[in-house]
């Protein structure tokens, strides 16, 4: 365990020195400063301050792992606030908190999302749940995670909301890219144009598309679980729900299903995994998708 300081310091340091996240969340790239707003904003809503990191990583968001004076851990997570609304993280923390009632293996939230006092950006909190890594590459994990996102979608039928439709990135309209979350990140370089084609393609298939629109998860990569005694222990990323035809949720879960970056493994399905984990995922919800429902799965594969 190190310092919540020390930890935001090694995060910056790992990603080049660059603090495009921090500066859009805490409007700082100052380790001290953002570690005392986080342990302000702890003492505030949790009642205990900080004694130290558990762990400490970044991507779209910062999540950081607590241990709290009082012996409890936790974590953390502080989101950009243009890629969600405050009103539209609340949304997505009520329905996770929804799910972790019906037994789903959701980790409880503890407060949140709150306002960071210093900066645009805002924070929720959440019981830290661990487990072990997997390897999604293997046949049973494949379709552990086939059945629980098919469970989270029919889970989460009551609480479909106009509020989990993203702002950072519209499927179906406006820009082809969503905008980087980083400056490491450059959707605009010409020698893209191939995928920016593809990509093109693709949306006009998904254009009009009539079909109802579910609650799903975005990142369903086993990246983001844990198991325990080969089952799924815990779903991480919760602020990755989102609303969209489901044959679009399933074709998310099939693309990024295998991608971790905690083990030597390929990141990428083959197309024979992707083809078993849709049937899987058919299998679990009961019913297979229409030659329709398939085209519109193909295009966002």
């Amino acid at each position: 365990m190190v310092t919540l300081e020390a930890a935001i310091a090694g995060l910056i340091a790992n990603w080049n020195g660059d603090t495009t996240v921090e500066q859009r969340v805490f409007a700082s790239g100052d380790p001290a400063a953002i570690a005392a707003c986080v342990e302000g904003v702890c003492r505030a809503v949790l009642g205990a301050g900080v004694e130290g990191s558990i762990f400490a990583e970044k991507s779209v968001g910062i999540v950081v792992g607590l241990r709290l004076e009082d012996g409890r851990d936790v974590v953390v997570k502080a989101h950009q606030s243009w890629q969600r609304t405050l009103e539209q993280e609340a949304a997505c923390v009520r329905a996770q908190a929804a799910l972790h009632a019906t037994g789903f293996p959701a980790p409880r939230p503890l407060a949140g999302p709150v306002a960071v006092p210093s900066g645009p950006g805002h924070l929720t909190f959440e019981e830290y749940i661990d487990g072990d890594l997997a390897d999604a590459h293997e046949p049973s994990v494949r379709m552990a995670m086939a059945n629980a996102l098919a469970e989270l979608v029919r889970l989460a039928v009551p609480h479909a909301s106009s509020e989990l439709a993203s702002t950072w990135w519209d499927w179906f309209a406006g820009p082809l890219w969503p905008r980087p979350h980083s400056t490491l990140f450059d959707f605009s370089q010409p020698s893209g144009a191939w995928i920016d084609d593809l990509g093109a393609r693709a949306r006009s298939r998904l254009t009009g598309w009539p079909g109802e629109r579910v609650v799903g998860h975005g990142d369903w990569s086993v990246k983001n679980l844990r198991f325990r005694d080969g089952r799924i222990a815990a779903v991480y990323d919760w602020d990755s729900l989102c609303l969209l035809p489901e044959a679009c949720i399933a074709a998310a879960g099939a693309v990024h299903f295998p991608a971790t970056w905690y083990l030597p493994v390929p990141k990428a399905p083959t197309i024979e995994e992707m083809e078993a984990f849709l049937a899987e995922y058919e299998a679990a919800r009961g019913l297979a998708f229409t030659r329709a429902e398939r085209r519109v799965f193909d295009a966002a594969t």
